[in-house]
């Protein structure tokens, strides 16, 4: 199998001519695809300029799945990583997007993934990886991020919930 085969620009990035069931998986194949890459030294194999042309963003300055949709915590985080892998960060706005980020941050001081939904822990270590990457975290409250990890906590079992026991 050739890798110009497999890591085609356009099977690793979320781009207008991309198969729509196809394009729901291009964030985070390209963040796989890009980690594995940088691992193996051979970030040489596949067209990084072309991987750089995010078409997944949207007018928040956050990502969606695909073109137009609604932008969303797991997706932001794969692109952002994917992007920092290739020194490319600078494709995107990141007041804008720690902005976005930031506004995932409930009263209970976890996240969500996106407007309106539940906060919980798998969201809140994907923001907040994020936030980290673009130099954002500042701009969050920790302490109650930090309580709502706390308060997720099960003592008996020694795992973490994605919820507190509310």
């Amino acid at each position: 199998m050739r890798h110009a085969e497999v890591l085609s620009p356009s099977s690793l990035v979320c781009n207008k001519k991309m198969d729509p069931s196809r394009a729901i998986a291009g964030a985070r194949f390209a963040y796989c695809a890009l980690s594995s890459l940088t691992i193996l030294d051979a970030l040489d194999r596949v067209n990084v300029d072309a991987c750089v042309d995010w078409r997944c963003m949207n007018y928040e300055g956050a990502f969606g799945p695909v073109p137009m949709a609604e932008s969303h915590a797991a997706y932001v985080f794969c692109a952002v990583q994917a992007l920092a892998l290739v020194d490319a960060l600078h494709a995107v706005d990141m007041d804008r997007l720690g902005w976005w980020l930031c506004e995932r941050q409930t009263p209970s001081g976890g996240f969500n993934g996106r407007p309106e939904k539940a906060p919980d822990v798998c969201y809140s270590w994907w923001i907040l990886s994020a936030l980290v990457t673009i130099d954002r975290a500042h701009w969050i409250d920790m302490e109650k991020l930090g309580d709502f990890i706390a308060l997720a906590q099960d003592q008996d079992r020694g795992q973490v919930r994605l919820h507190s026991r509310d």
